[in-house]
């Protein structure tokens, strides 16, 4: 008995792929999503919606395939090169492939293609990869009229404040880095508030408190808080911004709000743990060389110590953490001794040179801790 496929069955089929994979897609089944979505586009080469769904599924599985995924939407512009959208996501593929200038490009085809409507999208993508790729009189121009036009952008200010540090503005930067801040912890209140059902239909509505107002006007927030899980990022630079500014106490309470579950982050990350000892540290150093008070100095430097040692115990392989206790090391050694009878206990410079080269037997790619080295080694005339 032989069997046959009629061609309504296989085109059946095909479809079946397609909406399963999109089905797949749509429930974070990304593996089998790829699989579905690569049979459709292998039985239907010019199923311009399957490449499209197909690069996003690429770009969602936990070790993201790039060029898999550029692969796949550069087949769809192939098949729809007038639709508006899927540039993006080539420009996004671009940028994590660290290629501004191709990026940039797509985004500026991407931004003729519209028009001049609905472009708030492709120029913050722009702005964003000016930054990126180090062009910060352009982002500046272009995410300073961004924030004007749109000040509820989330994403525009983080990316505004990051290019105004660059430029050394950090009064600006930081402005508008607590701007964004501030939106994002007014958004979260206010979806905690509806979620736990604190206010009631009546007084939802006098409020004016709805998933629809949240969405008009907290959208960005919502998009940079609940979608790209950048709040602690935001922290971070905040925390970053203070630290060049010099301004120590508020340096370690930003990094402090990388820790917050509040605000998305993790109370063991010893990344935020790390930097805290190290806005510790600058805070001393000012201290000592400005002022000339030791004590308090040492006082700081403890607290330094502390910190970046909670943090190689939560990570004892991170590079970042075993630099900045070599640049503490390296300071008491320079600057005082262990007198036990004062219950002070400093560090030799032998102890910062090992620590040193631990950084770099971690991550041999990591330029500091090998300029720190150099200069250990210089103090002590080792120039061998």
């Amino acid at each position: 008995l032989v069997l046959t496929t009629l061609p309504s069955q296989v085109n059946a089929q095909l479809g079946r792929d397609f909406t399963d994979g999109v089905q797949l897609f749509d429930d974070g089944d990304y593996q089998r999503a790829i699989e579905k979505l690569q049979a459709a586009v292998e039985a239907q080469p010019e199923l311009e919606s399957a490449w499209y769904y197909l690069g996003r599924a690429h770009l969602s599985v936990p070790s993201p395939n790039l060029q898999a995924a550029l692969d796949a939407f550069q087949r769809a512009v192939e098949i729809t090169p007038q639709r508006p959208g899927i540039r993006l996501y080539v420009g996004q593929v671009y940028e994590d492939q660290g290629a501004y200038p191709e990026a940039q490009q797509v985004y500026q085809e991407e931004l003729r293609l519209r028009r001049g409507r609905d472009v708030e999208e492709v120029l913050m993508a722009l702005g964003r990869v000016h930054y990126l790729a180090g062009e910060y009189g352009q982002a500046l121009s272009l995410l300073g009229d961004l924030s004007r036009s749109d000040p509820l952008n989330v994403e525009c200010l983080y990316y505004l404040g990051q290019t105004q540090a660059a430029l050394g503005q950090y009064d600006d930067a930081l402005t508008s880095l607590e701007t964004a801040s501030q939106l994002c912890i007014e958004y979260q209140s206010l979806h905690n508030r509806l979620e736990k059902g604190e206010l009631s239909i009546v007084d939802q509505r006098q409020k004016g408190l709805t998933e629809e107002y949240l969405a008009q006007n907290y959208g960005s927030a919502m998009r940079f808080v609940s979608e790209l899980y950048m709040w602690p990022s935001l922290n971070r630079v905040w925390g970053d911004t203070y630290y060049k500014a010099g301004r120590w106490t508020q340096a370690r309470s930003a990094y402090r709000r990388c820790l917050d579950l509040e605000e998305g982050g993790n109370p063991s990350d010893p990344i935020p743990q790390s930097l805290i000892g190290q806005a510790f540290l600058g805070h001393a150093r000012e201290l000592f060389q400005e002022d000339g008070m030791l004590f308090q100095a040492i006082s700081l430097v403890d607290a330094a110590l502390e910190n970046v040692e909670q943090a190689l115990g939560n990570n004892e392989r991170l590079a970042l953490g075993h630099n900045i206790k070599g640049e503490i090391q390296l300071f008491q050694a320079r600057t005082y001794v262990t007198m036990p009878e004062l219950e002070i206990t400093s560090h030799t410079f032998d102890d910062a040179i090992a620590t040193f080269r631990k950084a770099i037997e971690l991550d041999p790619e990591y330029v500091v801790p090998l300029h720190n080295l150099g200069i250990a080694l210089t103090d002590i005339g080792s120039f061998a």
